[in-house]
């Protein structure tokens, strides 16, 4: 099963570099080289935002927000009159 996957993969790549307009010497002759080139996902790790619950933590503080504008709305809707 990990050939299928290998060969998948290397395809992919090839069909990439060939449509980037890249020479053929950037493929490397060992698809498994690609993990080492440094693009890994330990890299993104460090500068992507805080995550709880599988979901930005940017997000949940814009809907936290928007929900207590809400509330602050209709308790003002409803007091006012």
């Amino acid at each position: 099963m990990k050939y299928l996957q290998r060969r998948k993969k290397d395809k992919l790549y090839r069909q990439w570099v060939e449509r980037a307009g890249l020479p053929l010497e950037a493929v490397p002759p060992n698809i498994d080289d690609i993990d080492n080139l440094g693009m890994g996902k330990d890299d993104t790790s460090e500068t992507s935002s805080p995550k709880i619950f599988g979901y930005n933590l940017l997000y949940i503080l814009l809907a936290v927000a928007i929900l207590i504008l809400c509330t602050g709305l209709i308790l003002l809707l409803i007091y006012s009159f």
